[in-house]
């Protein structure tokens, strides 16, 4: 589909899409189309957990569909920064000041910019907008007349989007963990982090068994920090060692907090990573 609309002969886009057909032989004629988060995140490389935890239920009745939104994995064009990998294994094994490491990350990622545009990438046309036009595009592509939306965190921000835009295609919308337009999240994702681990502290604090196993569970969690801050420690993913710094620590615990069914296991994570032992937290990194 065209990278910019209102040129439709100009640069495309690809979308990697797949289709879990019905298993009933006379399903309804509306699929559930998964609006993945992020945004930027790799519903694809996720299928088998989505097909697990919703979409073999929705194919009861329907086809689910699963596709990857433009600029992200698998898609043409693909918005990662060459190198990246090596570079945050760089930066982690350096001593550096915060300051030092938060200059040379903005390096990197101008860097970035400048290389995708040197490419012919429009950045401009990579948003919720655009994301809307294409999850209606790709519903008429395949031929249905009305769809379901399943969306989740950056998800339901799309599809809010594609409710303003393109209301013609949409039977239903499913907002789950709401992410809404007025948000601003590089400014309020730091205060809802905090706020939602303090939360993790409490619930342990009032929960006998889990208070009896990690009776100092706040204090664990920035003895961890600081000890991965002054020392990071490693994890092999995929047969390649990955360096587990504090930044890594935090990230890995944002991400944990995510699923309703991975919380219960963030404190024993958070005990784990104090005594430099990172395997429950593994799945979140890798993440």
């Amino acid at each position: 589909m065209p990278e910019d609309r209102d040129d439709p002969d100009g640069a495309k886009v690809s979308l990697h899409v797949v289709v879990f057909p019905s298993y009933n032989p006379d399903p309804e004629p509306d699929p559930v189309i998964y609006l993945m988060g992020g945004g930027g995140g790799n519903a694809l490389g996720a299928a088998d957990y989505y097909l697990r935890t919703v979409g073999n239920r929705v194919r009861q009745s329907r086809d689910f569909i699963i596709y990857n939104q433009r600029g992200t994995h698998h898609n043409e064009p693909f918005l990662g920064c060459p190198g990246e990998a090596e570079f945050r294994k760089e930066l982690a094994a350096q001593d550096l000041s915060r300051e030092e490491a938060d200059a040379r990350n903005e390096a990197f990622l101008l860097d970035c910019r400048d290389h995708l545009l040197e490419q012919g990438v429009n950045l401009a046309m990579y948003n919720s907008v655009t994301n809307a036009a294409d999850a209606n595009d790709l519903r008429q592509a395949l031929g249905y007349e009305k769809a379901n939306y399943y969306g989740t965190s950056y998800g339901t921000r799309l599809g809010l989007a594609i409710l303003r835009y393109h209301p013609e295609g949409v039977r239903s919308v499913i907002l789950d963990s709401v992410f809404p337009p007025q948000v601003d999240y590089p400014s309020d994702s730091i205060p809802s982090f905090v706020n939602a681990i303090d939360r993790v502290f409490a619930a342990c604090s009032n929960d006998a068994s889990c208070n009896r196993r990690f009776p100092e569970l706040e204090e664990t969690f920035y003895q961890a920090i600081d000890s991965l801050q002054a020392e990071p420690d490693s994890i092999t993913i995929d047969g390649k060692p990955v360096v587990v710094d504090d930044k890594m620590f935090l990230d890995s615990i944002y991400m944990a907090l995510h699923p309703a069914t991975a919380i219960p296991d963030i404190p024993q994570a958070i005990d784990a990573a104090s005594r430099g032992v990172m395997g429950p937290l593994k799945w979140a990194i890798e993440s």
